[in-house]
């Protein structure tokens, strides 16, 4: 509701800004799933989904490929096992995670993109999934993971303004998206540092799971 709401307001002033929302869920939700269901609602087929842990790898890869929901859908990474981006039908949806230490970092000899990740960054993604979200250190370990351009003084300048905790700002990504998730079940950081606003929030916590057991 809050993507499609934003997207009729961005049509009525003419604006393109591309929606935020953070799902608060406990361990054992079914964030992953629940993800790619909402994907397939919006219509989306495009979805980048990245973590700075990869051992989230083979859930977000058998939620995809092993349930009758999402047939036809193919799903990309690393993993030898994994469709590579030149093996992909363009023509049907597809997911590609990785870690943020591989998509945004940089070529060391060159200090621009990796030449096998230029396809992620010049694709307009449906969406981009930040999964695991409290791991990600948005400090000083952040830096070296954001492309660098000849605004490089001024970003430096501004880092400080965004950087509240845990929380980033979007205009750093060297990756453009219509729609961010942010999926955690401990985003106290982002939680306490207000970078997002209520209606921007979906709580699900260990005692909203046992008010609802107690109900059922």
């Amino acid at each position: 509701d809050y993507f499609r709401r934003i997207a009729a307001e961005n049509k009525k002033k003419n604006e393109s800004r591309s929606p935020k929302f953070l799902w608060n869920a406990k361990m054992r939700f079914g964030k992953t799933f629940a993800a790619y269901q909402l994907a397939k609602k919006m219509g989306f087929s495009k979805v980048l989904v990245l973590t700075f842990k990869l051992a989230v790898q083979s859930a977000w890869r058998e939620d995809l490929m092993t349930h009758l929901d999402f047939e036809g859908w193919q799903f990309i990474s690393r993993h030898e096992d994994d469709l590579k981006y030149e093996q992909v039908n363009l023509s049907k949806p597809f997911v590609c995670f990785g870690s943020f230490q591989d998509y945004l970092g940089v070529d060391r000899a060159t200090g621009g993109i990796k030449a096998n990740n230029e396809w992620v960054h010049i694709t307009n993604w449906d969406m981009v999934v930040f999964d695991e979200y409290h791991f990600g250190a948005w400090k000083e370990n952040a830096r070296g993971l954001f492309q660098q351009d000849d605004e490089e003084a001024e970003v430096d300048a501004d880092y400080e303004t965004y950087q509240r905790g845990n929380a980033y700002d979007e205009s750093f990504l060297p990756i453009t998206s219509d729609h961010y998730l942010f999926l955690s079940g401990t985003p106290f950081r982002a939680l306490n540092s207000g970078e997002f606003i209520e209606e921007q929030i979906y709580n699900w916590t260990y005692a909203n799971e046992q008010q609802s057991k107690r109900d059922w």
